[in-house]
């Protein structure tokens, strides 16, 4: 990396990105950024000058010196950047190494640095820098190490452990001189991971264990004497990404993925000294690659790689915050030793700054549309199937392979958690609020209380293959069922099918009906949508979309439009009258858009859009929900925060926000004010 491009980084430094803030609260308050000024030190604070967007390379490290003013990054060279002045300063030379990684001494005063040392980058070797001369020569420099992977200060800062990939030992070099100094065998365990806590000898290594093929295990060890001191819990499937011990050397975070069935990211802290798990945070759907505690150690913060940062309270468990606004895969995160100050970097070069000081003051006084407000951990390792919301925000209902849950909205709390069969699919709330639809334990119609959940009644007749879609009539005295090739018009007064609609040679996959009740369309196999007169139950006319089978079938507002989407092809917007196509937009997944919603008082549609390689490059598992404007088919904003498909959208335009149910278990509240994206 030339010194052309470090003085054209620091040139471009005056071009200011946004600063990303958070602000939130463990209670089911809102979630929001914002943009107050910002300073590193004292009352006023100032806003810290941020570097260019994309530095050219990937942040693999970040950390803060000690004054809270500069920051000192890996991009492959080591730079050190001035956070009120906006000036960066080569460490490492122009013709310095090629570094792959960086940690820093407890006294804060040099670096070890893991440099390539073979041209195929099979060997590494450990650098000590000074951080306050930069320029100067290396310290001391070990000899090269093949397969290194992990690196960290002693305590005292006098020596350095390394772990290599897979070995099953322990090297201790002299920060001094550079020389080994020491081995500590690890008998039964392939190290891949490692950290050190920044009190007494103790060490946290993760790898491969000798109970099992393909089975990771945590352990702690002594590096003082060499001894095994615990083992942290049973083995597990997947090895450990990530592992932070807190400033007080008491907890131990680790940071592991599960892979059977939906992917789901496991955060387990431990007690050092009992070797007992004292919390178990789930949210994470992707691999954990930073932990980071915070310098009072009352919270915990972890970057995925399903693009998200999340803060976590660390004595009761629980979430504090999401960060939003990550559009890539975050490699590094520091904290400012103030704890009011969070940098991140990502795989693509891009820093942000986030002003987490009013994390739990004040979050009301926030406001940005296309915030996340809400996550909530709903379905954890079940496929999500579909989701509705009560007209007036108060209850959701949601339905995994396995559960169906009755939440309230404003605690986030489970009402009612019920078992179901996975064939079961289609939930439905009535529009007074009052009860909902869903299908039962054996695959039949039933109607359940929002109250408790308890049920009320079950409607034997509507059995085929069971109910994939639900809607309530607009006066609440009909239910209309989609199964799989038929659609069941059922009577609520008398609890009987009144009326049976064959709509298609081939399987109904969606339906959706007017404001009024007076029309229903019916989204084929075939890629056909036909529209039924409810009041006579006569066909009307058929509109072709395409030959394959539809996603989503949706009427505006005003029923003047219909929205549909198409796997591997677009969504395309119909006028109802004339049958006529007036926009359409590419939605990039392979299955389409799962579902889509219109925005009530504006033209805005939004819609799942699956893996845009334009907006997140290299990340097959990346979901956008995209706002789109359906009279030109342009995309007016993107919201992220999903890693699988959204499978069920909803609009509450008397909190002005839309919620989002996905794949990946996820359920996620999220500020839309159609007024500010006109």
């Amino acid at each position: 990396m030339s010194l052309r491009f470090w003085c054209a980084l620091w040139i471009s430094a005056s071009a200011m990105f946004p600063v990303a803030i958070a602000a939130g609260a463990d209670d089911g308050k809102s979630v929001r950024p914002h943009s107050p000024q910002m300073s590193a030190t004292g009352t006023t604070r100032v806003k810290p000058k941020s570097l260019a967007r994309e530095m050219g390379a990937g942040i693999t490290d970040i950390f803060w010196t000690a004054d809270d003013k500069r920051l000192i990054m890996n991009a492959g060279q080591i730079g050190s950047f001035d956070v009120e002045l906006g000036k960066l300063t080569l460490l490492t030379g122009p013709q310095g190494p090629v570094v792959n990684r960086m940690v820093r001494s407890p006294d804060q005063k040099s670096m070890a640095l893991m440099t390539i040392a073979s041209p195929d980058r099979s060997q590494l070797a450990i650098e000590f820098w000074s951080i306050d001369k930069p320029g100067e020569a290396p310290l001391s420099r070990t000899r090269p190490i093949k397969d290194l992977v992990r690196v960290a200060y002693s305590s005292d800062g006098a020596a350095v452990y390394s772990v290599a990939y897979a070995a099953k030992v322990i090297q201790v070099w002299s920060s001094k001189t550079g020389a080994l100094t020491r081995e500590i065998p690890v008998d039964g365990l392939k190290i891949t991971s490692m950290a050190a806590s920044p009190v007494g000898h103790l060490l946290a290594i993760n790898g491969e264990s000798s109970a099992g093929e393909g089975l990771y295990e945590t352990q702690l060890w002594d590096a003082k004497t060499g001894k095994l001191l615990q083992k942290l819990g049973k083995p597990q499937s997947s090895r450990a990404e990530s592992m932070e011990f807190s400033s007080d050397g008491h907890l131990v975070a680790v940071g592991t993925i599960h892979r059977k069935g939906d992917y789901q990211a496991t955060i387990q802290v431990y007690d050092c000294e009992s070797g007992k798990l004292v919390h178990e945070l789930l949210g994470h759907v992707a691999d954990i690659s930073v932990l980071k505690f915070f310098p009072d150690n009352q919270r915990l913060l972890s970057a995925s790689k399903d693009f998200t940062m999340r803060v976590w309270d660390i004595k009761k468990g629980t979430l504090v915050s999401d960060l939003i606004g990550i559009s890539n895969d975050i490699r590094a995160v520091a904290i400012s030793p103030s704890g009011e100050w969070i940098v991140s970097g990502d795989n693509r070069g891009k820093i942000q700054f986030w002003d987490i000081s009013d994390i739990s003051k004040s979050p009301d006084k926030f406001a940005k549309s296309g915030a996340e407000a809400k996550n909530w951990i709903a379905h954890p390792g079940e496929f999500a199937n579909d989701m509705d919301v009560s007209t007036d925000g108060r209850f959701l209902v949601s339905q995994g392979d396995e559960t169906l849950k009755l939440w309230n909205v404003e605690t986030g709390s489970v009402i009612k958690s019920s078992a179901i069969v996975r064939s079961g699919r289609g939930v439905a709330i009535s529009p007074d609020s009052s009860q909902f639809a869903c299908a039962g334990e054996f695959a039949e119609l039933e109607l359940r209380s929002t109250t408790d959940g308890e049920l009320q009644f079950k409607i034997n007749d509507v059995k085929v293959a069971g109910p994939k879609r639900i809607i309530y009539s607009p006066d609440g005295r009909r239910l209309i069922v989609a199964c799989e090739e038929n659609i069941a018009i059922v009577g609520l007064n008398d609890r009987k099918v009144i009326k049976t609609i064959q709509a298609d040679d081939q399987p109904v996959e969606q339906i959706a009906m007017t404001s009024d009740g007076k029309r229903l369309a019916v989204g084929c196999k075939s890629g056909k949508v036909k529209y039924w007169d409810l009041e006579t139950f006569m066909p009307l006319e058929v509109l072709n979309v395409g030959e394959v089978r539809l996603w989503s079938v949706k009427f505006s507002p005003d029923n003047s439009l219909l929205a549909t989407t198409l796997p591997q092809k677009s969504l395309d917007i119909w006028e109802v009258a004339s049958g006529k196509k007036i926009a359409s937009a590419k939605t990039y997944y392979e299955a389409g858009g799962l579902d889509t919603v219109f925005i009530p008082g504006s033209n805005l549609l939004a819609i799942q859009t699956g893996t845009d390689y334009k907006i997140f490059p290299d990340n097959e598992f990346r979901t956008a929900i995209c706002l789109i404007d359906v009279m030109t088919g342009k995309t007016v904003k993107t919201l992220t925060g999903h890693a699988r498909p959204v499978v069920a959208l909803r609009y509450l335009p008397k909190q002005k926000q839309l919620v989002t149910f996905s794949a990946d278990g996820m359920i996620k509240f999220w500020d839309i004010d159609p007024a500010s994206l006109k």
